[in-house]
């Protein structure tokens, strides 16, 4: 992402922007509490209105003094008509652990939903039931990733990820497959 303001600072909270948070700067630098209590307020009416004039649901009061207190890092002396909210450690959010490693190598390209169709079709006993709903599967995973022309190397994934259980018969699936 392009940074286009330089020398600001990172936002704390991104929802209201650079100029509401440069507000609650400039009002941190004022050293009168009670213009301190007027210029807040006024900034809070200021984002009631802001948010107001966008479709958005408007945001509750409670939660814009909130957000005033953690943009300037609890920092701010006021009078609120509101609790002062707690200190919490940190307001980012802790990144997300990616699998690095995937257990079933056809997952990866078709997904954890069809191998184990495939292998709960692998466990029905009912031979002609499992070659319904195999052909089933191979017109859905040839529509997914676009291999029409090539049954015969799902029908190889397939045997592979249902392994032995699997009692259809591959030809006569193949066989009406083509028709």
């Amino acid at each position: 992402m392009h940074n286009y303001y330089p020398n600001q600072d990172t936002l704390v909270l991104p929802t209201y922007g650079q100029h509401v948070q440069s507000l609650v700067k400039q009002i941190l630098t004022i050293k009168d509490k009670q213009k301190r209590n007027q210029h807040t307020h006024i900034l809070v009416s200021l984002i009631q209105k802001i948010q107001a004039s966008g479709k958005k649901k408007p945001i509750p009061p409670a939660k814009i003094w909130h957000d005033i207190w953690v943009m300037s890092a609890y920092k701010i002396d006021i009078d609120s008509p509101f609790e002062k909210p707690k200190k919490t450690s940190n307001h980012t959010l802790a990144p997300i652990q990616y699998h690095t490693h995937i257990p079933d190598k056809h997952a990866q390209n078709y997904g954890y939903n069809l191998t184990n169709y495939i292998k709960k079709i692998a466990t029905i006993t009912h031979k002609p039931t499992q070659e319904q709903l195999l052909i089933k599967a191979v017109k859905l995973i040839a529509h997914l990733n676009k291999r029409r022309s090539n049954i015969d190397l799902i029908l190889k994934h397939i045997r592979e990820i249902g392994g032995e259980k699997l009692a259809a018969s591959f030809g006569s699936i193949k066989s009406k497959l083509k028709t």
